[in-house]
């Protein structure tokens, strides 16, 4: 009786982890897009500056907020990619979905007359969301496909196989 208890405690704990290392990966690939994003948008921005500096100088905050910003998204993501196990296309539908809902949080429930770059910085929420789902289901994937270690009732298992190479010894 008592073995099943230690058992189960150390499946529900492998299980907090992998739900934790998934959280922690989709956080860092969403960060990681989204600062690369909120940089380049203000760094390639033409406009000249005003009183504040140009918007080239603002560009490395932009960053930070873009990757603190997607830190939170991604780790939203990692988590809803972590529970059910799916396959990466489910990851870019949901990180889709995601950007799609990001998108409509910027436009405030109004179309505002945006030039032609902002209405990019707001559309490509989408494809950002979905990409990031992509690659985070990927790592997602590949955490949750190596296997547990296994603990059997006081036994060592031991592999007394030889390989092929140590043949000559």
């Amino acid at each position: 009786m008592r073995r099943t208890t230690s058992s189960t405690t150390m499946a529900t704990r492998s299980t907090k982890v992998r739900v934790g290392l998934c959280a922690l990966s989709g956080g860092l690939v969403t960060s990681a897009f989204a600062a690369f994003f909120c940089w380049i948008v203000l760094y390639t921005d033409p406009e000249s500056g005003g009183f504040l500096g140009t918007p080239q100088d603002w560009a490395p905050i932009a960053a930070i907020v873009g990757a603190v910003c997607g830190f939170i998204a991604g780790v939203v993501l990692g988590t809803l990619l972590s529970a059910p196990r799916r396959k990466p296309a489910f990851g870019a539908l949901y990180g889709a979905i995601g950007g799609l809902g990001v998108s409509l949080f910027l436009m405030n429930k109004r179309m505002p007359d945006w030039d032609s770059r902002e209405g990019f910085f707001v559309a490509a929420m989408v494809p950002l969301g979905a990409l990031s789902g992509f690659v985070t289901s990927l790592i997602v994937s590949a955490i949750t496909s190596t296997p547990e270690p296994q603990q059997q009732a006081g036994y060592v298992l031991l592999n007394l196989r030889q390989d092929k190479g140590d043949e000559s010894s």
